[in-house]
């Protein structure tokens, strides 16, 4: 057993370093395959190469000793002559390895124009101090291009170190280099940084040095604040504001002296809200929600008459945008005491903020307001949060006088109140038919097919035609909310019966026509046999509305067989009114139907709707129908239209049949737009 274990432990020692180095020497070998293909690649080429690269990398990022061959091959594709994508593409790979002894290579890469931001890409995102050391040596060495990059990364990594030289660089005459160094140091940040920005001031800068020194001041003083060093950054603040003239700067430093200021805030907002200087209120608007709760509201409502009345709109709508109810009292005032453009603000601002105490206020101003004013009240009352808004919309409704009625109920509408029921029925089966008539579409939108009964009770008492139409198109709208299709005409059919009133009756079978309820359909069959032409053509007209192509058989069976004109052509429209309604839902042979309307078809109007419905219909069916109109003179201008919204779809699927007939129409356009619109069709198609 003794002997055993001594072999054993020969083994080990003698196997394992040899299998290590062949997993390293075997990784090394496909690293150079890979290398090769690597170097070669160009954007745009396979990469597989690539992707295997990539993928042994990610399975070696666990293994340091794996690690340093690849760092060693990468090192090599850099210094070989690879093509600039290959050479791309290993450094975006170095920025995941991270390892320092790729880092001269890449520096040495800065120097060259091609390679200069592959290479600061890789060393920005490597953590190693010493970059910072090597690239400030390098800067002595190199010229203002690789200079620019070097200031860049300095400043993106945020080299403390580099701050001296970049201090003196600011000054340099190359422009494009002090740039560069006047933006690092606004990525470096810090005390530091802020004192040799303060410095600069005093100095002689042009213009955009000037500004970009700024805009980094700012930047140390965003960060100050978000240390909590407040003063600091309030020192920076104020500096900017009171010693330089640029709006967006001074814009910037005023919220910030707001945000950082440990008293007097308020007199700082008072003080430019007071002065109406457009560029400085223009940012506090912009940061109005951060800076507003800094402040005393009392202040502003207190001093809001002070304000220049573009001031106050502003203000007003910003409070209504961030919901600022601790303003409720100013805006109610406003709105009793304020004119014109103010004055809609503030009511706009109550519609945000306001609660159902604001009702009768907004009512009360839209009594004595013109149309705008009125508009702007309803829109106020219908934008009020709340049930308890809900609520008292309904408990004001019945004593309401017309025109306040008339809002509630729009409200009601707008608000979707389904508890508006009863209060809404009671006003539909008052007296007053202005009301009565104001409440069919809100009822159309509240009321549920359970509800129908009630509401055609209320119709059958309806005694003018004009009033019924109104709310046929009411009860239509509630039966098809019932999922159950042909359910939905049950209390039309029985009212129908119930009824002695000749026009309730057309009425309802008109409404019967909207159903899509089969029931219905039976019904309306039996008045299409009437001996009466009138209610044969009620009947007719009430298919029209029919939700879905059921009836194209029946329409064009009275196209084919009826001996009245009137009807025939009543018929015939609604049967391509049903097509172009709901047509598409038929691709495959819907072209047949509008052929078989096409052969009953006598005059330019119908043609013209069969022109119109085949317009939407983008096939090569289509296309080949519509251009037999094209020989009619008469119909010229309409078939041209309609081929023309076909072909502009047609051309991309079928390009050269497409062409064919563009330069049909084009040979002989019937105006001179559709010569136009034909030309540029053609020349976006051969383009594409």
């Amino acid at each position: 057993m003794k002997i055993i274990r001594k072999y054993l432990l020969v083994t080990i020692i003698l196997v394992t370093p040899f299998t290590i180095f062949s997993q390293e020497d075997k990784l090394s070998e496909k690293l150079e395959s890979l290398a090769n293909q690597i170097s070669n690649y160009n954007f745009g080429d396979e990469r597989v190469a690539l992707m295997e690269f990539n993928d042994l990398l990610i399975e070696s990022l666990n293994s340091q000793k794996n690690l340093e061959v690849f760092a060693d091959q990468m090192i090599k594709i850099l210094e070989s002559d690879a093509t600039l994508d290959g050479k791309d593409f290993i450094c975006r790979r170095l920025a995941e390895l991270k390892s320092e002894k790729t880092i001269d290579v890449l520096i040495s890469m800065i120097q060259n124009p091609k390679t200069i931001n592959m290479a600061r890409y890789a060393l920005d995102k490597m953590p190693f101090d010493s970059i910072n050391d090597k690239l400030i040596n390098e800067l002595s060495n190199s010229t203002p291009p690789a200079q620019v990059a070097i200031i860049n990364s300095l400043g993106d990594r945020k080299s403390k170190s580099a701050l001296n030289i970049l201090e003196e660089f600011v000054y340099l005459k190359d422009e494009s280099i002090a740039l560069a160094a006047a933006k690092s140091l606004g990525k470096i940040r810090g005390t530091e940084s802020a004192k040799i920005i303060q410095s600069s001031f005093s100095k002689e800068l042009s213009e955009d040095i000037r500004l970009e020194l700024i805009e980094s001041y700012l930047l140390c003083a965003r960060e100050f604040l978000s240390e909590g060093e407040f003063q600091s950054a309030n020192d920076i603040y104020e500096e900017v504001y009171n010693n330089f003239p640029y709006k967006s700067k001074k814009q910037a430093a005023l919220v910030g002296m707001i945000a950082t200021a440990e008293t007097g805030r308020d007199s700082i907002l008072l003080n430019i809200f007071t002065n109406n200087d457009v560029s400085l209120l223009q940012g506090v608007f912009t940061k109005f929600e951060d800076l507003i709760f800094l402040a005393d509201l009392k202040m502003l409502a207190d001093n809001f008459d002070l304000f220049e009345s573009g001031v106050q709109e502003k203000l007003l709508l910003k409070a209504a945008e961030i919901e600022l109810i601790e303003l409720q009292s100013l805006v109610r005032r406003i709105c009793k005491t304020k004119e014109g453009t103010v004055r809609e603000a503030s009511i706009k601002t109550i519609g945000a903020i306001g609660s159902e105490q604001d009702i009768e206020l907004l009512i009360e101003i839209a009594g004595n307001g013109d149309f705008s004013l009125k508009s702007a009240c309803q829109d106020a009352i219908n934008n009020l949060k709340g049930e308890k808004v809900d609520k008292e919309l309904i408990r004001l409704l019945p004593d309401a006088g017309v025109e306040s009625s008339i809002m509630l109920i729009r409200a009601i509408d707008t608000r979707r109140i389904k508890s508006g029921f009863e209060a809404l029925t009671g006003i539909a089966s008052g007296e007053n038919q202005k009301l009565r008539i104001e409440t069919y579409s809100a009822l159309a939108t509240i009321a549920e097919p359970s509800n129908l009964g009630v509401l055609t009770k209320i119709f059958l008492q309806i005694d003018d035609p004009r009033e019924l139409k109104r709310f046929e198109s009411t009860l239509a709208r509630i039966s098809l909310k019932n999922p159950e299709k042909n359910n939905r005409a049950k209390d039309f059919l029985a009212a129908i019966d119930e009824t002695n009133n000749f026009e309730t009756e057309m009425s309802l079978l008109r409404i019967l026509g909207a159903t899509g309820d089969q029931n219905a359909f039976s019904k309306i069959e039996e008045y299409l046999s009437d001996k009466n032409d009138d209610v044969k053509k009620t009947a007719i007209l009430s298919l029209y509305n029919w939700p879905n192509l059921d009836p194209l058989d029946r329409l064009i069976e009275i196209v084919a067989d009826s001996e009245n004109d009137v009807l025939k052509i009543l018929a015939l429209r609604g049967y391509i009114n049903l097509l172009k309604t709901h047509g598409l839902n038929l691709p495959d042979d819907i072209v047949d139907y509008y052929k078989t309307a096409s052969n009953y078809a006598e005059n330019k109007s119908e043609k013209t709707m069969i022109l119109s419905g085949l317009a939407e219909i983008n096939n090569l069916e289509s296309a080949e129908f519509v251009s037999t109109f094209l020989k009619d003179p008469e119909l010229k201008p309409e078939a041209q239209i309609s081929l023309l919204a076909i072909l502009s779809d047609m051309k991309w699927w079928n390009p050269n049949k497409a062409l064919e007939y563009m330069e049909m129409i084009d040979a002989d356009p019937a105006s001179e737009d559709i010569s136009l619109r034909v030309k540029r069709l053609i020349k976006s198609t051969v383009t594409n």
